[in-house]
C-alpha cells in the first residue's frame, strides 16, 4: 500500500497537511516466496522421467522417486521389507557414481517417505518434518538456500494451514495458508517497522484489516488489491486528525479535499 498521503483543498493547503509516509505498498516481489520447493536444479544434460518406482542397484530395494532423472541412481541404507524400503534409514541420490547433496534421512513405509524425516535438495534447500506417503504433510520447516524459512502446517507438499514465513531481510508473515498461498487472516511485519494485520486472498491484501506505519499513522477498514477500498478510516498520529468515509482504490473525497494513499492527489482527481 501507498507511500504518500495527501490532504488537498483550500483548508489543507492553509494547514500544510500534506505529508510523506514510509512505503506501505507490498510489491509481489517482496512477498512472493518460492513455492517450487521440488523444482530442483537438475544438470543440463539430465532428462526428467515420470515419477515411479526405482530400485537400489545394490540391494534391489524399491523406492518411490517423485522427480527422477536418467542420470541419477538411488541408494537406500536401511531395512528392506517385501522388496520395499522400510523403517529408518538414508536415501541417497547418486550422480556419476558419487553422492549428491540431495538426500533423505528418516522414516520410510512401503518404499515412500513416511513419518519424520529431513530432505535436502540439490540446490541446498532443506525440509525437516512430517511426511505422508511421499509428500510433505503435517508439521515441518523448510530453510531455503537463501536462508528464508517457512515453518508450520503442510499438505501435499505445500504450506496449508497456519504457518510463518520469514525473509532474511527482516520481513515476516504469520497466518493462514491455502495450497501455498496466503489466504485467510494473518500478520505481515516489515523490516522498516510497518505492519499489516487482517485478511489476505491469494497472497494479496484484500478484505478487512489494519495497516500501521512505523510513525504511528493507521488505516483501518476495507482493502482491495492492496489499496484502501470501501469503508475505512485514516488517522494521522501527530495531529490526531481522522479521515473516515468510503474509499475508492486508495482515494477518499471529502467536500473539496482529496485524500490519496499510494498515489498523488492528482491521480485520484483524474479518476473522478
Amino acid at each position: 500500500m501507498g507511500a504518500r498521503f495527501y490532504a488537498a483543498g483550500a483548508s489543507a493547503v492553509k494547514k500544510a497537511t500534506a505529508c510523506y509516509l514510509a512505503p506501505m505498498k507490498i510489491s509481489m516481489a517482496s512477498r512472493f516466496w518460492p513455492l517450487g520447493l521440488l523444482l530442483l536444479a537438475w544438470p543440463a544434460s539430465a532428462q526428467l522421467l515420470q515419477p515411479g518406482w526405482f530400485s537400489d542397484a545394490r540391494t534391489g530395494c524399491k523406492i518411490w522417486n517423485t522427480f527422477p532423472s536418467t542420470i541419477e541412481q538411488l541408494s537406500w541404507t536401511g531395512e528392506c521389507k517385501n522388496e520395499y524400503a522400510e523403517g529408518k534409514g538414508v536415501l541417497q541420490w547418486i550422480l556419476a557414481g558419487k553422492p549428491m547433496v540431495k538426500k533423505y534421512e528418516g522414516e520410510m513405509r512401503e518404499g515412500r517417505m513416511h513419518g519424520k524425516g529431513a530432505l535436502t535438495f540439490t540446490n541446498g534447500d532443506r525440509y525437516e518434518g512430517d511426511f505422508l506417503e511421499g509428500e510433505r504433510t503435517g508439521r515441518g520447516k523448510i530453510t531455503w538456500f537463501n536462508r528464508n524459512t517457512y515453518e508450520g502446517s503442510w499438505k501435499d507438499g505445500l504450506p496449508d494451514g497456519r504457518g510463518t514465513y520469514e525473509w532474511i531481510g527482516g520481513n515476516s508473515y504469520a497466518g493462514d495458508w491455502v495450497k501455498g498461498k496466503q489466504n485467510g487472516k494473518g500478520v505481515f511485519k516489515f523490516s522498516n517497522g510497518n505492519s499489516y494485520e487482517g485478511e489476505f486472498r491469494d497472497s494479496i491484501i484484500t478484505g478487512r484489516g489494519r495497516y500501521r506505519w512505523a510513525n504511528g499513522n493507521v488505516y483501518e477498514g476495507e482493502f482491495k488489491n492492496e489499496q484502501p477500498h470501501g469503508e475505512g478510516s485514516y488517522k494521522v498520529y501527530n495531529t490526531g486528525q481522522v479521515y473516515f468515509g468510503t474509499w475508492d482504490s486508495g482515494c477518499l473525497k471529502q467536500d473539496t479535499d482529496m485524500i490519496a494513499v499510494n498515489q498523488s492527489e492528482m491521480a485520484c482527481r483524474l479518476k473522478r
